[in-house]
């Protein structure tokens, strides 16, 4: 009987010393400002001002400066940019983001050459969206077990890795802070460049890993867009020249082709930004990949004047 009760008790302490970690955890990363929480908390903060949506990766994150845009064109927008994510993570953002943005109007999504390999995307089901059980579209990876662990709400502090355990310590430390230089999302690369990164950049017949499943969230995105009466424009920023990956990935430009025959299909349109002169000019690039602060601010005017005249009015 000892035994019973010692066991019953372990059992017990475990289980609320579960659920007070999950609840401490889920309610840091609802005061977090950092990376991925940061921006779907502003999702709810940016409320229905919002009328643009800047979507896609660092080459948005750190090379749309939603200031130009709002100047140029008379919107409101917000840079909804993350490092590395995929089209699955620009799927959920979009679908979330509609929710509580009411007045959005037009919606930019960068396209990369790495975006539609979903299985690369660092954002595997946080399982932080505020409101979750009111966004019953999200797409998750997982399954099973684990979700059933997620729909339980008590275990959630064995799903999170460490960094999510960071921002959570974070978001009760320093809640809802921001990063310095950070305005409505955007977060420019202020070192004028780092090129060490072209030592790892790969020679040879590499291909882009691509899956269908990533193509076909693209035309969900759209679907999505269209459903909501909300135009999409898809854009390519600046790479530069001499390193452009049509160079190094055999595939490139037939992954490029199959994002535009998808646009020309739903009739959205497609801006390819590689041909800016600056593309020439190591003076506008942190990294081969990422213009700095100089050049975001000129090829962000060049997407605004775009947007000024094309959809101006909406």
């Amino acid at each position: 009987m000892k035994l019973i009760k010692y066991i019953a008790t372990i059992f017990f302490a475990s289980l609320l010393l579960s659920i007070a970690a999950t609840w401490l955890t889920n309610k840091g990363l609802r005061k977090s400002g950092v990376d991925f929480y940061g921006k779907i908390n502003a999702a709810g903060k940016a409320g229905n001002s919002t009328n643009l949506l800047l979507v896609g990766s660092s080459r948005v994150l750190k090379q749309v400066n939603p200031e130009i845009i709002d100047s140029v064109t008379g919107y409101n927008s917000f840079n909804y940019g993350l490092n590395s994510g995929t089209i699955k993570t620009w799927y959920n953002i979009i679908d979330y983001s509609l929710r509580l943005n009411k007045n959005v109007k037009l919606i930019l999504l960068n396209v990369d050459y790495y975006m539609f390999d979903i299985t690369g995307d660092p954002y595997k089901d946080a399982y932080y969206y505020p409101f979750e059980k009111q966004v019953p579209g999200l797409i998750l990876n997982s399954s099973g077990t684990i979700n059933l662990v997620h729909q339980l709400k008590v275990f959630d502090i064995a799903l999170y890795d460490d960094y999510a355990k960071y921002a959570a310590i974070d978001g009760w430390l320093r809640p809802n802070r921001i990063l310095d230089g950070v305005y409505k999302g955007y977060y420019p690369n202020r070192q004028l460049n780092n090129f060490e990164t072209i030592a790892n950049f790969k020679s040879g017949n590499d291909k882009i890993s691509v899956t269908q499943t990533g193509l076909k969230l693209l035309d969900s995105c759209i679907s999505l867009c269209k459903k909501n009466n909300i135009k999409l424009v898809l854009v390519m920023a600046p790479y530069f020249k001499q390193y452009s990956p049509a160079k190094y990935f055999t595939n490139f430009n037939a992954v490029i082709d199959s994002v535009k025959e998808l646009a020309d299909k739903s009739s959205i349109p497609f801006y390819d930004y590689t041909t800016l002169s600056i593309a020439d000019d190591q003076q506008y690039f942190y990294n081969v990949n990422h213009l700095n602060s100089r050049g975001a601010a000129v090829y962000t005017q060049a997407i605004a004047d775009t947007i000024k005249k094309y959809f101006s009015g909406l």
